[in-house]
């Protein structure tokens, strides 16, 4: 199969589980929005929000590395994932007990303590559960990873579902997260080991510390993007009620099920790029462009989208209570283009592993800023201090990913070239549902998705690179 068909399989894979697993989650959220009260629906969103603020930085970067690991040398698959398993379990344990402290010390009601200090075990079984999903990526075996990560989903969502219909509470619902957690970390493993690879329990110390050591520039980066991501919630639920958690955690809830299609490119184009930048810089070039392309597409339309439709969105999704979340979800939705936009830089500078440490002080600089904005803005103007933090951020991050882009391959990529025409075409989305109007939220979704892209045929996208490799690869994959 070609590289274009592997990233279409592996991005279709990754895409199909995830908007399965969003769309159940969305029923989920929904349903407790609407069964819970503002409070209690705030306080699992709290309780979410640190389990997936502590997963990644428990991680710590390893992930990323087994993935590229594993791409670069498949043979060694096997002792990879159990010395990573043996340093990324050691970093959960340490991400568990760091909740427990967060659950005794922070500002949160006391009914939400004890639930808080539970999900910590969750911490340690996603962080495992992630690294057998990065070891599944260096395979290129997406769709093992997608059928896992959607028994999950499925799991949490489908159970959630039925315990918030028979009148359960936060309390069930945690029970049910943190069990459905450890019971994905097993099945995930297992499944690994008795169909993928056979387990190679050989204690490498030389491997683990490679792995630890190439990890920590990557480390550094995520902190900064998980502190990015989740600073404004948790800094507004240390600082507001449980109530204003809650109208901002539906609108970062549209933001999230839009993130999964960049999310999943992006999975797909991590090991590409980490073998193509072995290749030559100008295969990982070319890659990148054409990568940069489809985000930019791919994020004007749906931010402008968002932003058109916030309010029918917020009030379909999880009820006329939380309508003051359109508000919050205009500003993220232009936040979510400049992340969509600047993605596959990002996704290049962990592939590579170049220069890592060039860029650490400068997006330091940007985390800085955003928990400053938090802090000023949020105790005053609340959820929509978060927000205005969270778009301000996300600018800053992509400017400087537009420069690391440009000290990477020594030319800075023409970004104005990849958006007139998706910006031209979302122009004509917004006319076209101001002059019609429909009065239903699914009318408009289809009548705006029908006017952006025949406005992008029209304006020649499909004639640009990669579209002429895809149409050849789809015809191909039909016959």
């Amino acid at each position: 199969m070609s590289t274009l068909g592997r990233a279409l399989k592996n991005t279709a894979a990754l895409s199909a589980a995830e908007i399965l697993g969003k769309a159940l989650n969305f029923v989920l959220m929904a349903v407790l929005a609407r069964q819970l009260t503002p409070e209690d629906f705030g306080g699992y969103t709290t309780v979410l929000s640190l389990v997936w603020f502590l997963v990644p930085l428990s991680d710590l970067g390893i992930s990323q590395v087994l993935t590229r690991e594993t791409a670069a040398d498949k043979g060694r698959a096997g002792v990879l994932l159990f010395n990573g398993l043996l340093v990324t379990g050691s970093l959960g344990v340490l991400g568990g007990l760091g909740m427990i402290v967060v659950a005794a010390a922070g500002r949160y009601p006391a009914s939400l303590r004890p639930w808080i200090a539970l999900a910590s075990l969750a911490v340690l079984a996603n962080v495992l559960t992630q690294s057998g999903y990065a070891v599944l990526r260096g395979l290129e075996r997406m769709e093992i990873q997608a059928f896992a990560s959607s028994m999950i989903l499925i799991g949490v969502s489908a159970g959630g579902i039925l315990l918030a219909w028979m009148g359960r509470g936060v309390e069930a619902q945690v029970i049910l997260f943190v069990s459905t957690a450890i019971g994905g970390a097993i099945f995930t493993l297992g499944l690994l080991g008795k169909r993928i690879l056979p387990w190679e329990t050989r204690f490498d110390t030389l491997l683990c510390r490679k792995l630890v050591r190439l990890a920590l520039p990557i480390s550094v980066l995520i902190f900064y993007s998980v502190a990015l991501r989740w600073s404004d919630i948790l800094i507004l639920g240390q600082t507001r009620s449980m109530d204003d958690v809650a109208v901002y955690g539906t609108a970062q809830k549209v933001i999230d099920l839009a993130n999964v299609v960049s999310a999943s490119a992006s999975a797909a184009l991590f090991p590409l790029l980490a073998h193509r930048w072995r290749v030559s810089t100008q295969e990982t070039h070319r890659l990148f462009l054409r990568a940069l392309r489809f985000f930019a597409d791919f994020g004007v339309g749906a931010a402008a989208g968002i932003a058109i439709l916030a309010e029918p969105i917020v009030t379909l999704l999880f009820g006329g209570l939380y309508a003051p979340a359109a508000a919050p979800l205009r500003l993220l939705a232009w936040a979510f283009l400049f992340q969509v936009v600047s993605g596959p830089t990002g996704t290049l500078l962990i592939a590579t592993g170049e220069r890592l440490r060039k860029f650490v002080p400068v997006i330091g600089g940007i985390v800085a800023l955003n928990i400053v904005l938090n802090i000023t803005l949020t105790p005053r103007w609340g959820y929509l201090g978060s927000a205005w933090a969270f778009l301000a951020t996300a600018a800053a991050t992509f400017a400087v990913r537009q420069w690391i882009a440009a000290e990477h391959f020594a030319r800075p990529p023409r970004v104005g070239s990849l958006l007139w025409r998706p910006v031209l075409a979302a122009a004509g989305m917004a006319g076209a549902l101001w002059a019609v109007q429909p009065g239903s939220v699914f009318v408009s979704i289809v009548l705006g998705a029908l006017v952006y892209f025949m406005g992008l045929f029209l304006l020649g996208e499909h004639r640009q690179e990669p579209y002429p490799d895809l149409w050849k690869a789809l015809r191909e994959a039909r016959r």
